[in-house]
This record gives C-alpha cells, sequence and structure tokens, in this order.
C-alpha cells in the first residue's frame, strides 16, 4: 500500500475531523496514523482545537484552547462568552484564590487579561468581559467579594453549558470539507458543467469516481439540448432576424396610415345619412307616405306640427352584418393565418387633457444607505477642524466622500454617533461654585434650624466645630448620635482599622488648557460629561478629566510623578477624545490625585456602606456611632438617598429603617 501524502493526509483529517460525532478515540488515533501537515488549513485547525474542547471543556488546557480559536478567523460569538466563564470558574474553584486571580487576572500579565486586554483578541474582549476582569481584580484580599464571585461564577454545569453553546456554534459554521466540495463539483449538482468542460482522459477518471450508474445519468443530462424554448443562436439565424426587422422598418414607411381616409369615408356616410332623413320627415310633414321602414334621427317640425313619432337611429345599434377585424403590425409566423383578419379601426376618443403639467410626488424619500467607516471617520475630523454645526462646510471640502449625502444627513449622523458613548452630561461646575454650594448647604441647614426653633422651648442650634479627635469616644460625652463620613480616611481610625469591607483605589485627574494662540474656546453654557472618562471644564479654556483606577493603593498624597501623569495622560485622552474629539487640540499642564473608598462587590453591585458602628465599637456610652462610608467614584449619586436614609435612622435610633442592601456588610467580615 503506497504511504499516504502529506496533502492525502490533510484532505483526510479535514474530511473525517470536520464531524463532531467522531469519537475522541478515533480523533487521537487518526492523528498519530496520519503525517500532520505542516501549514494546515484553518478548517483543520478549527476542527482539531473543537475535539480538544469538546473532550476537556473546563480546564486550564481549555482556556489555552479557547484562546487559540479566537485567533482563527471569524471565530463564532459566544466565545467570550465561554473563555470569562471558564476563567472565572478556574479562579473560583483554586484552593487559593488569590493566587490564582493573580495569575489570571492581575495586571499586566494575567493570562484572561492578557488575553481580553488591548492587544489580545477583540473576539474576547467586551464590555461585560472587561468589567468581569476588573471585579477579580479588585476581589483580591476581600473575603466578602471573594463570596459573591463564588456564587456567580462557581457552577461547573453553567460553565460548560456555555463551551457546549459555543461548540454548537462553531460546528455549524464550519462548513463542507474540500473532499465533499470536490463530490459535489463530480457527481452533485454542479456535476453536469465539470463534465462538459472536461477532456476524454479527464473523463476516463470521473467515470471511475462517479460509477456506471451516475456516470449515464450524467452524460444523459450532457446529451440534452441546454434550452428547448430558445432558438439556436447562429449568424444564420441572426441574419434572418436582421432582414425581418428590416423588411418591417421598410413597410411601415411605404404604407400609407389608413385611419385619415377611413374617417373621411366616414364623415361622408354619416351626412348622407342624415340628408336623407331630413328629407323623408319633409316627406312626413305634408302627409305623404314614406317607402323607408327605418325612422331616421328626429328633427325639428318647420311646420309646427310636432316631432316625428318613429324610433330615432343611432350609430350604436346593433348591426348584425358588422364583423370586427384585428390590425397586425409586425410580422411574424401569424401572419400566414386564414385572410379573416381584416383592418380594425378603433373608434377615436377623447382623453381629458389637463392644461397644468401633471405635479411631481413630493413625497418621494430617498433610499437609505448605510455609512461606511471612511464616512464616520471623515465627518469626525471635519467636526475636529470645522466645528459641530458647520455642516454644509464639511460637505463641500469632502464631496468625494459624502457622495449623495445632505448637510441635514451629517447633522443627524453625528447625533447617532455621540449617542452612542453612554454619559451623563451636566451643568459646568467650577471649584468657585462647589465652594459657593457649600456654602449656601450650611446656610440651608442653619435656616432650617432657625425655622424649627419657632418655639422658646424647642431651640434648636447648628454649628459647624473643627477639631482633631484621637478617640471616636472623645464625642460621646457631648452628642446623642455621631454620624462617621470620613471617606478613605474612615480606615486611620483606631476603632475602625481593618474592620470595614473597603477597598482602596487611586486616581489621578489630567489637568488640559487651551494653547494660547487658540482663539475658539469651550462655551460658556456647554456641560461637563461624566462618561468613561468624566470632564469637568472649569471655564471655557481649563478642564480636568479623570480618572485613572490603581487598586490597593495606600499612596494618599496629591502629589503625582511625572511617569505617573504621563501614563494617567495616555489612558485618559483617549477615552475623553471619543466623547469631545477636540481634546485632542488641548495642551496636558499637569495631574493631581486622590483616594478613594470603594464599597464591596454584591449580587446588587456596589452599593455604600451605611448603618449602626455601636457592635463594632461596643456600647461604652449613650451616644450611638454611625457610618456613612463607601460611596465610591459616583458618590455624587448616593448623597441624597443616603443623606435622607441616615438622618431617619439616626432620628428614630432605628437602623432598620435603611434597606438591607446598605447595611449587610456588617454580617460579614472584611
Amino acid at each position: 500500500m503506497p504511504r499516504v501524502t502529506p496533502l492525502g493526509a490533510s484532505l483526510i483529517l479535514e474530511h473525517v475531523l470536520a464531524d463532531p460525532s467522531v469519537p475522541a478515540a478515533v480523533v487521537t488515533k487518526l492523528l498519530v496514523a496520519l503525517p500532520f501537515p505542516s501549514h494546515p488549513t484553518p478548517r483543520l485547525r478549527r476542527a482539531v482545537l473543537l475535539h480538544h474542547l469538546a473532550a476537556d471543556p473546563v480546564s486550564e488546557s481549555s482556556l489555552d484552547t479557547l484562546q487559540l480559536l479566537a485567533a482563527l478567523p471569524a471565530p463564532a460569538s459566544p466565545i467570550a462568552a465561554a473563555h470569562i466563564a471558564v476563567a472565572a470558574y478556574l479562579a473560583v474553584s483554586a484552593s487559593d484564590f488569590d493566587v490564582a486571580v493573580g495569575a489570571l487576572f492581575a495586571r499586566p500579565n494575567g493570562r484572561a487579561r492578557l488575553a481580553v486586554d488591548e492587544g489580545g483578541s477583540s473576539a474576547l474582549a467586551s464590555d461585560e468581559v472587561m468589567t468581569t476582569v476588573d471585579q477579580f481584580e479588585a476581589a483580591v484580599g476581600n473575603s466578602f467579594s471573594q463570596a459573591v464571585l463564588r456564587g456567580l461564577w462557581g457552577d461547573r454545569s453553567a460553565t460548560e453549558e456555555r463551551v457546549r453553546d459555543l461548540l454548537a456554534a462553531e460546528w455549524a459554521a464550519i462548513g463542507p470539507s474540500l473532499l465533499v466540495q470536490a463530490a459535489e463539483r463530480i457527481v452533485g449538482d454542479g456535476a453536469v458543467e465539470t463534465w462538459r468542460a472536461a477532456d476524454e482522459a479527464t473523463r476516463a477518471k470521473l467515470r471511475i469516481l462517479a460509477g456506471e450508474e451516475r456516470t449515464h445519468e450524467i452524460l444523459r443530462k450532457l446529451e440534452e439540448p441546454t434550452s428547448s424554448a430558445n432558438p439556436i443562436s447562429t449568424p444564420a439565424v441572426e441574419k434572418v432576424i436582421n432582414s425581418l426587422k428590416t423588411s418591417c422598418a421598410e413597410l411601415h414607411s411605404v404604407v400609407e396610415d389608413p385611419l385619415p381616409a377611413a374617417k373621411a369615408v366616414a364623415d361622408e356616410v354619416l351626412a348622407a345619412r342624415m340628408e336623407k332623413s331630413v328629407s323623408l320627415d319633409a316627406e312626413e310633414a305634408r302627409g305623404q307616405p314614406t317607402t323607408c321602414g327605418t325612422a331616421g334621427p328626429s328633427a325639428p317640425n318647420d311646420k309646427g306640427k310636432g316631432p316625428s313619432t318613429g324610433k330615432p337611429y343611432s350609430l350604436m345599434d346593433w348591426n348584425p352584418t358588422a364583423r370586427t377585424f384585428q390590425w397586425e403590425e409586425s410580422p411574424g409566423p401569424e401572419s400566414s393565418e386564414p385572410s379573416l383578419r381584416r383592418p380594425h379601426l378603433p373608434s377615436p376618443r377623447r382623453a381629458p387633457v389637463s392644461p397644468l403639467p401633471p405635479g411631481e410626488n413630493k413625497n418621494r424619500r430617498r433610499r437609505a444607505r448605510k455609512w461606511c467607516l471612511l464616512e464616520e471617520e471623515t465627518l469626525r475630523q471635519g467636526v475636529e477642524q470645522y466645528g459641530s454645526g458647520n455642516w454644509k462646510d464639511i460637505l463641500n471640502n469632502n464631496p468625494d466622500v459624502f457622495i449623495g449625502r445632505t448637510p441635514v444627513d451629517l447633522k443627524d449622523k453625528w447625533r447617532n454617533m455621540i449617542n452612542r458613548y453612554r454619559g451623563i452630561v451636566r451643568p459646568p461646575t467650577t471649584e468657585k461654585a462647589a465652594d459657593i454650594l457649600l456654602e449656601a448647604l450650611f446656610s440651608a441647614c442653619q435656616n432650617l434650624a432657625d425655622e424649627a426653633s419657632s418655639l422658646p422651648s424647642e431651640q434648636k442650634e447648628f454649628k459647624l466645630y473643627k477639631q482633631h479627635v484621637d478617640d471616636l469616644h472623645h464625642l460621646a460625652g457631648n452628642y446623642d448620635s455621631v454620624i462617621v463620613c470620613l471617606g478613605a480616611k474612615v480606615r486611620s481610625l483606631p476603632e475602625l482599622a481593618n474592620k470595614l469591607p473597603l477597598r482602596t483605589c487611586r486616581g489621578v485627574i489630567a489637568e488640559f488648557k487651551l494653547p494660547s494662540d487658540t482663539v475658539e474656546e469651550y462655551g460658556s453654557q456647554s456641560p461637563s460629561i461624566l462618561s468613561d472618562a468624566w470632564l469637568a471644564f472649569q471655564g471655557p479654556r481649563s478642564v480636568s478629566i479623570g480618572s485613572t483606577w490603581q487598586w490597593k493603593s495606600e499612596n494618599d498624597s496629591s502629589t503625582v510623578s511625572d511617569e505617573e501623569s504621563l501614563t494617567a495622560m495616555e489612558e485618559l485622552l483617549p477615552k475623553a477624545s471619543g466623547v469631545y474629539p477636540r481634546i485632542n487640540k488641548w495642551d496636558f499642564v499637569g495631574a493631581r490625585a486622590g483616594i478613594r473608598a470603594m464599597p464591596p462587590l454584591t449580587a446588587n453591585g456596589s452599593l455604600p456602606l451605611l448603618g449602626c458602628l455601636d457592635d463594632l465599637l461596643g456600647k461604652k456610652s449613650n451616644c450611638t456611632f454611625w457610618l456613612v462610608g463607601g460611596l465610591g467614584a459616583r458618590g455624587l449619586l448616593y448623597h441624597g438617598l443616603v443623606g435622607k436614609l441616615t438622618a431617619k435612622a439616626v432620628i428614630s435610633c432605628d437602623e432598620n429603617i435603611i434597606p438591607s442592601e446598605f447595611t449587610c456588610w456588617n454580617t460579614i467580615k472584611p
């Protein structure tokens, strides 16, 4: 038996392994017995990876298989969900959660993070995947977050289900093998074309492959005419057709149109009949009988004796001797029919003619065309160059790109492009305005206290004290209740050190200004933007952009090194340009930093920490201590709600007023 060539082995493997029903043992034996090609096709590589993944769906090896599968052309869409599910299960099922998460999700060299981060496979990356990766990284050292993640990703059967969904989608899209395609061309639907184009030597080989029965069927189809309806197109036939067309044109030019002459004859006959009927009426008026049995049309009586009582004659009356004929203008096979086909002259009909030209249908709409990437990028550059609103200038300067577009099209498209970026738009707020708001808040509280002191027996006071306190219990003698609102500094209190499930996160804010030689400014009434990167405009020529995320950082200094500033600018500028493209024309002037107190991750998301602290601090006096913390990076959205809930709980001395989602942190250890 001759040795199998690499090409033959490749064809066999590609055909057999593309069948998902082939057992894993058969796949292994084939791969061992046949020489594997040095340059396998993407289809063969995909089939091998799918068989490996089906045999071992959830393991570190399957994670590598998924990443190799994502590197192939056009992977199936469920691959991102399957990849993150396998990586998450490996992390939560490991004996040491922190070590496993560090190897899989830690920056910058975690296996899963490298696969989904910039420079990795785009098929594995999505907003949901990146959020999950960040959640695992932030859960290192946090037992509460780890418990939540184990509940979300610890089900092996759910992970295997995601892998099976991926396998089903990949097998469905893998397509036929080269051998199947060749068989279709030889004995399938394309067999007739293949055999017709083959020479005798090739047909002899095709006979062996097709078999005698199938060969006879194909040869019978080859002998059939290609079309029984269409005549064979030859030069002689073409010449006859052209001659017939020429004769028809010459006949039209020679034969005179019979319609005008026929109309003239009809008019003469009608006039003669009218004269005859008039003479008959005149004889009737003189009392003389007529010899005509058919009365003509009624005519006025000159003698005043009234109209004739005979039936009026009408051209529309049925004539039993009349016969109809059809006029044939084009020569053809029908011209040889019996000579009963005579020219038939239809009665002339008048069509009402409008004195005005028909109006255009102004309701017609242009056919919608999708925008290509070149048009979107040109529109974005045009807005950067000419500004939003100058749609006509952008259109006139790019006529070769915006073919068939109007200024209104550009305006609508730009609005849709801006709406892609999720964000919250708020009025511009400067640091000076923030100070004014704080002063107004303090004044409002003072006014509220004064209004509540309408009776001498119910005097209320509202005062601001600034003092350094080393021990919370130093405040117990002067107050009934104390609310601790220190943000990230709450960890510095000795009574609360290592007792709160808070995660520290340092953030860097980049400062930008317009160059002095730039005339155009940011509008004074234009809003600040809260999106993936927020932009807080401090006036028409200054803006703060934030912020970065440095988890587990204990650095609470506001100063930023040059290296940290450069890193922050490179990270924040692309995000900001997505919602405000002109930021690329602004100059980077500096950076400042701060530290956040981030709440733990729960099944309901990251929620602030509220509630009573007496169980943690110990009840040593009649003073009750309360906590408001862990508001995180979006604390502004929670201030009003948590303040109202805490105030009600403090006044009523009842922690149950606060929803359990805000107080559940107190039931677990940090």
